[in-house]
């Protein structure tokens, strides 16, 4: 299926346009140099124009054209940039095709768009399990212990992802939580909620008393009443 992103199409015509003018300042400056000894021939120049299409990606809609002075011998180089190849770019801005394996009967259109924009979720997961992770070095002895250390960092990150999941099932319509990112409202991710969580005390359980997590803030109430955590009577 073809899909238009209006964001997508500004920021392809933007960028269309800076090629464009980037690729214009380096010919006016080529065509003021030709016949010095940097762009004495035909030669030296197509070299130099193939650089400029080249670096600045305007192949598609550049047209040059070189040519040699009978009298004098200097290079002469006409350009400009073709209207018509411009405009059908242009009608391309924003598009772009999502592909899939299911068949029209087990999705609609807009079942794999919601798909496509739910990708960034698995995508995290796969980073922050294939990412770098922050440990201290120390030496295993025997593979099972290796083996062993993968099962224990594979259960961190699946405990990490569900309370990601939780979190976000349990923020309401918005989807985000008020001061989670910066003091503002944001989607709940497993940084962020350890990071509101990070300076949490649990009291232990002692004499008969149950354990309790004293006075949290009003952001990390917010966060343990997603979670389903009573900080009188924690889990």
């Amino acid at each position: 299926m073809y899909s238009h992103s209006a964001r997508r199409a500004t920021a392809s015509a933007a960028n269309r346009q800076k090629q464009i003018d980037k690729a214009r300042a380096a010919l006016v400056v080529l065509h003021r140099n030709l016949g010095t000894p940097y762009y004495r021939d035909e030669a030296a120049v197509h070299a130099r124009v193939e650089k400029i299409t080249s670096g600045c990606r305007v192949r598609a809609w550049l047209r040059t054209h070189l040519d040699t002075n009978p009298d004098t011998g200097k290079p002469l180089l006409t350009w400009f940039f073709d209207e018509d190849a411009l405009q059908l770019a242009a009608k391309a801005d924003g598009w772009f095709a999502l592909l899939t394996n299911q068949s029209v009967e087990e999705k609609d259109a807009a079942g794999v768009f919601v798909d496509y924009k739910g990708q960034e979720a698995s995508e995290r997961r796969n980073s922050a399990f294939k990412g770098p992770l922050a440990v201290n070095p120390f030496y295993l002895e025997n593979n099972q212990r290796i083996h062993g250390l993968l099962h224990v960092v594979g259960l961190a990150l699946l405990l990490f992802s569900l309370i990601e999941r939780e979190a976000r099932r349990a923020a309401g319509p918005t989807g985000t939580v008020a001061g989670l990112y910066a003091r503002r409202p944001a989607k709940p991710t497993g940084r962020l909620i350890l990071e509101a969580l990070a300076d949490l005390r649990l009291v232990p359980a002692r004499d008969g008393q149950p354990a309790y997590i004293p006075r949290p803030t009003p952001l990390q109430q917010r966060v343990l009443d997603l979670l389903g955590v009573d900080p009188t009577k924690p889990p």
